[in-house]
Protein backbone atom coordinates (compact mmCIF):
# COMPACT_ATOMS: atom_id res chain seq x y z
CA UNK A 1 0.00 0.00 0.00
CA UNK A 2 1.32 3.85 -1.01
CA UNK A 3 1.58 6.77 0.87
CA UNK A 4 -1.83 8.24 -0.37
CA UNK A 5 -3.89 4.73 -0.15
CA UNK A 6 -2.71 4.33 3.57
CA UNK A 7 -3.58 8.24 3.95
CA UNK A 8 -6.95 7.33 2.72
CA UNK A 9 -7.22 4.75 4.82
CA UNK A 10 -6.55 6.33 7.82
CA UNK A 11 -9.31 8.74 6.88
CA UNK A 12 -11.76 6.56 6.22
CA UNK A 13 -10.91 4.65 9.32
CA UNK A 14 -11.17 8.34 11.27
CA UNK A 15 -14.69 8.94 9.81
CA UNK A 16 -16.30 5.82 10.52
CA UNK A 17 -15.35 5.91 14.15
CA UNK A 18 -16.25 9.42 14.27
CA UNK A 19 -19.66 8.39 13.02
CA UNK A 20 -20.09 5.43 14.87
CA UNK A 21 -19.28 7.24 18.15
CA UNK A 22 -21.61 10.07 17.22
CA UNK A 23 -24.86 7.81 17.16
CA UNK A 24 -23.35 6.42 20.25
CA UNK A 25 -23.75 10.14 21.85
CA UNK A 26 -26.56 11.10 24.13
CA UNK A 27 -25.66 14.60 24.61
CA UNK A 28 -26.69 16.48 21.21
CA UNK A 29 -23.37 18.77 21.89
CA UNK A 30 -21.07 15.81 21.78
CA UNK A 31 -23.26 14.10 18.85
CA UNK A 32 -22.27 17.60 17.08
CA UNK A 33 -18.61 17.48 18.17
CA UNK A 34 -18.13 14.33 16.52
CA UNK A 35 -19.99 14.32 13.68
CA UNK A 36 -17.65 17.74 12.62
CA UNK A 37 -15.05 15.37 13.18
CA UNK A 38 -15.88 13.01 10.31
CA UNK A 39 -16.83 15.88 8.02
CA UNK A 40 -13.31 16.93 8.81
CA UNK A 41 -11.96 13.62 7.76
CA UNK A 42 -13.94 13.49 5.22
CA UNK A 43 -12.24 16.61 4.10
CA UNK A 44 -8.97 15.07 4.29
CA UNK A 45 -9.95 12.51 2.40
CA UNK A 46 -10.77 14.45 -0.80
CA UNK A 47 -8.01 16.69 -0.05
CA UNK A 48 -5.29 13.67 -0.40
CA UNK A 49 -7.65 12.06 -2.88
CA UNK A 50 -6.61 14.56 -5.18
CA UNK A 51 -2.89 13.80 -4.46
CA UNK A 52 -3.48 11.16 -7.09
CA UNK A 53 -3.99 13.29 -9.44
CA UNK A 54 -1.49 16.23 -8.94
CA UNK A 55 -3.86 17.66 -7.44
CA UNK A 56 -3.12 19.87 -3.90
CA UNK A 57 -5.68 22.01 -2.75
CA UNK A 58 -6.30 22.51 0.88
CA UNK A 59 -10.24 22.45 1.84
CA UNK A 60 -10.63 24.69 4.87
CA UNK A 61 -12.75 23.52 7.77
CA UNK A 62 -14.98 25.50 10.65
CA UNK A 63 -14.79 23.04 13.52
CA UNK A 64 -12.05 24.88 15.31
CA UNK A 65 -14.20 27.84 15.09
CA UNK A 66 -17.50 26.00 16.31
CA UNK A 67 -16.13 23.83 18.98
CA UNK A 68 -15.57 26.59 21.55
CA UNK A 69 -19.54 26.97 21.18
CA UNK A 70 -19.90 23.17 21.79
CA UNK A 71 -18.07 23.22 24.96
CA UNK A 72 -19.58 26.53 26.21
CA UNK A 73 -23.50 24.89 25.49
CA UNK A 74 -22.03 22.02 27.81
CA UNK A 75 -20.77 24.21 30.24
CA UNK A 76 -24.22 26.42 30.39
CA UNK A 77 -26.03 23.18 30.98
CA UNK A 78 -24.55 22.29 33.93
CA UNK A 79 -25.27 18.54 32.87
CA UNK A 80 -24.24 15.36 34.73
CA UNK A 81 -22.00 13.06 32.64
CA UNK A 82 -21.89 10.59 34.74
CA UNK A 83 -23.17 8.83 31.72
CA UNK A 84 -20.71 9.90 29.90
CA UNK A 85 -17.91 8.31 32.40
CA UNK A 86 -17.96 5.25 30.39
CA UNK A 87 -17.01 6.61 27.32
CA UNK A 88 -13.30 7.88 28.21
CA UNK A 89 -11.81 4.82 26.85
CA UNK A 90 -13.29 5.68 23.67
CA UNK A 91 -11.80 9.06 23.37
CA UNK A 92 -8.24 7.52 24.19
CA UNK A 93 -8.74 5.59 21.22
CA UNK A 94 -10.04 8.81 18.99
CA UNK A 95 -6.62 10.54 20.42
CA UNK A 96 -4.64 7.57 19.72
CA UNK A 97 -5.93 8.31 16.28
CA UNK A 98 -5.55 11.58 16.03
CA UNK A 99 -1.90 11.04 17.08
CA UNK A 100 -0.78 8.51 14.85
CA UNK A 101 -2.36 10.28 11.93
CA UNK A 102 -0.62 13.62 13.05
CA UNK A 103 2.93 12.07 12.71
CA UNK A 104 1.73 10.66 9.49
CA UNK A 105 1.33 13.60 7.99
CA UNK A 106 4.24 15.35 9.64
CA UNK A 107 6.62 12.55 8.99
CA UNK A 108 5.19 12.65 5.01
CA UNK A 109 5.61 16.35 4.63
CA UNK A 110 9.29 15.81 5.39
CA UNK A 111 9.61 13.20 3.25
CA UNK A 112 8.03 15.42 0.22
CA UNK A 113 9.64 17.33 -2.21
CA UNK A 114 6.73 18.94 -3.60
CA UNK A 115 6.33 22.16 -1.58
CA UNK A 116 2.48 22.45 -2.06
CA UNK A 117 2.01 18.58 -1.14
CA UNK A 118 4.50 19.44 1.96
CA UNK A 119 2.31 22.45 3.06
CA UNK A 120 -0.63 20.84 2.76
CA UNK A 121 0.27 17.74 4.76
CA UNK A 122 1.90 20.18 7.62
CA UNK A 123 -1.72 21.43 7.97
CA UNK A 124 -3.42 18.67 7.84
CA UNK A 125 -1.08 17.32 10.81
CA UNK A 126 -1.55 20.47 12.27
CA UNK A 127 -5.59 19.79 12.30
CA UNK A 128 -4.98 16.08 13.52
CA UNK A 129 -3.08 17.69 16.38
CA UNK A 130 -5.66 19.95 17.14
CA UNK A 131 -8.43 16.98 16.66
CA UNK A 132 -6.49 15.60 19.64
CA UNK A 133 -6.90 18.83 21.83
CA UNK A 134 -10.42 19.04 21.51
CA UNK A 135 -10.55 15.10 22.64
CA UNK A 136 -8.67 16.10 25.56
CA UNK A 137 -10.40 18.84 26.53
CA UNK A 138 -13.69 16.40 26.18
CA UNK A 139 -11.78 14.35 28.24
CA UNK A 140 -10.95 16.85 31.09
CA UNK A 141 -14.57 18.21 30.88
CA UNK A 142 -16.50 14.96 31.27
CA UNK A 143 -13.86 13.82 34.44
CA UNK A 144 -13.57 17.32 35.89
CA UNK A 145 -17.02 18.79 35.16
CA UNK A 146 -18.09 22.02 36.37
CA UNK A 147 -14.64 22.38 38.06
CA UNK A 148 -12.62 22.01 35.32
CA UNK A 149 -15.07 24.35 33.18
CA UNK A 150 -13.89 27.54 36.10
CA UNK A 151 -10.13 26.86 35.77
CA UNK A 152 -8.24 28.23 33.28
CA UNK A 153 -8.07 25.37 31.21
CA UNK A 154 -11.86 25.92 29.61
CA UNK A 155 -10.92 29.68 28.85
CA UNK A 156 -7.50 28.43 27.06
CA UNK A 157 -9.24 25.97 24.69
CA UNK A 158 -9.53 28.49 22.23
CA UNK A 159 -6.24 29.70 22.38
CA UNK A 160 -5.13 26.37 21.78
CA UNK A 161 -7.41 25.85 18.66
CA UNK A 162 -5.91 29.04 16.66
CA UNK A 163 -1.97 28.21 17.46
CA UNK A 164 -0.60 27.79 13.64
Amino acid sequence: MNAIDYALALEEDGKNYYNEQALKAKKEEIRSLFLMLAADEIRHYKIIEKFKEGVYEYLPTSTFDNVPNLFKKLKNQNSDFSDEQNLLDVYSKAIKIEIDSRDFYKQKSLESDNENEKNILQLISKEEDKHKIILENLMEFIRKGQEWVESAEFSHIEEQLRKE
